[in-house]
């Protein structure tokens, strides 16, 4: 099962049982009555067939795409199914479950469905698993630390605040990109401990620039929480501590969230209401790659809408491509919430945002996420500003890209 845990954090172990249990009678109906179906321990199971494993692997799949009515709610079932075959009478049964089990997850990394073991799995999960123990000793390290993204007011180029992403240096040299290492924190539930890291530099960084630059007073301050860590009881707590320890006020963070998290799960909902109550803004980050339901908008607590860099990317580039986001800029008009756009890369864009009536915007073309330092000429600035001439950057020597 995929992400069998946030369902016994959610609804309840007694929940999870009863959703083990229909798991159960789905892969049974699903497989020849002579066929063996068995639960390994947690949400795992395996299933022993004679006959066409494929074929076998698409009807289990069948099985899970009925909707389970569970407590009042609806949900819908993800499994990711790892399959082998016995190639030759010396096959043993714990071989064939090595292979299944190496097949699963390479299958539960490409996000849910069937896959089939072939040679040379084995070694890519064992890279994944030499990443993983790497990240736990970087973590204990202190190797993963926020970088620092501006935004910036459009029209002037003044800074706003800073949105801080994840960074994680194994060698304390290389930085290794987001996309080769955060989908396996995710995967591992590592993430919990990288967004903890994170949120705690940042906000201490945050107090640090407040206490050195007078510029820095009135700076937001974005930080973004997987769905896993707002699952947490205790986060919303260990929040307010952070910000009481440092000395920050909560009128100067900004939590980001995707969509998916306000749709799953209630109970993070009434997380993110809690600490909007004492100050802290929440904006829907990646805005309009997910469901963007009006009326989740009117029932969850968002204040700010990130217009996501694929729909920024369009503008200038097709013809209809300032449809979304002139359409995402009138919503949150109508709804009175503020809107940032994230990847601006080019002044053509910034101009079609400006032209479309956006405000805020962050992206390469004012400035790269970088190290905490890398800003500090910035912020001695008496008005930080990142764009200084419409011919920019030719003309801007502290805005260069790294």
């Amino acid at each position: 099962m995929d992400d069998f845990k946030s369902i016994n954090d959610t609804l309840g172990h007694d929940a999870g049982d009863l959703l083990l249990i229909d798991v159960a009678r789905r892969l049974a109906s699903g497989v020849a009555p002579d066929d063996l179906v068995a639960r390994f321990g947690g949400d795992e199971f395996a299933v022993l067939i004679g006959g066409d494993v494929e074929q076998a692997a698409e009807r289990l799949l069948d099985a899970f795409r009925v909707p389970l009515l569970l407590q009042g709610r609806e949900l819908r079932l993800q499994v990711s199914i790892g399959v082998t075959t016995a190639d030759h009478p010396g096959t043993t049964s714990g071989e064939l479950l090595r292979r299944a089990d190496v097949a699963m997850y390479i299958a539960k990394r490409s996000g849910g469905g069937w896959v089939k073991y072939e040679r040379g799995m084995s070694a890519l999960l064992r890279r994944r698993m030499d990443l993983q123990s790497r990240l736990v000793a970087g973590l204990r390290d202190g190797a993963v630390l926020p970088w620092f993204q501006p935004i910036v007011d459009l029209r002037t180029g003044q800074l706003r605040g800073f949105e801080a992403l994840a960074r994680w240096s194994p060698d304390g040299d290389t930085t290794l990109l987001p996309a080769e290492w955060l989908p396996m924190a995710e995967e591992s539930g590592l993430v919990v401990l990288v967004d903890r890291a994170v949120c705690r530099a940042a906000i201490e960084q945050l107090a640090s620039w407040r206490g050195a630059y007078p510029a820095a007073g009135e700076l937001s301050l974005a930080i973004n929480l997987s769905a896993r860590t707002l699952q947490e009881a205790g986060i919303a707590a260990e929040l307010i501590r952070m910000l009481a320890d440092a000395g920050v006020p909560p009128n100067r963070i900004v939590l980001e969230v995707t969509e998916g998290v306000l749709i799953d799960d209630p109970e993070v909902s009434a997380r993110l209401q809690t600490l909007r109550a004492l100050g802290i803004r929440v904006a829907l980050d990646d805005f309009g790659t997910g469901w963007s339901s009006l009326s989740y908008l009117q029932r969850y607590p968002v204040d700010m809408l990130k217009l996501d860099q694929s729909f920024t990317a369009t503008l200038g580039a097709d013809p209809g491509g300032d449809a979304i986001p002139a359409a995402v800029l009138q919503l949150a008009r109508a709804m009175s919430l503020s809107v940032v756009a994230e990847g601006v890369e080019t002044p053509q864009q910034r101009a079609g945002l400006l032209a479309l009536g956006f405000q805020q915007a962050q992206g390469h073309l004012f400035a790269a996420p970088q190290p905490a330092e890398r800003h500090e000429a910035l912020l001695n600035q008496e008005q930080p500003q990142l764009i200084t001439s419409p011919d920019w950057p030719s003309r801007n020597p502290t805005t260069l890209r790294s």
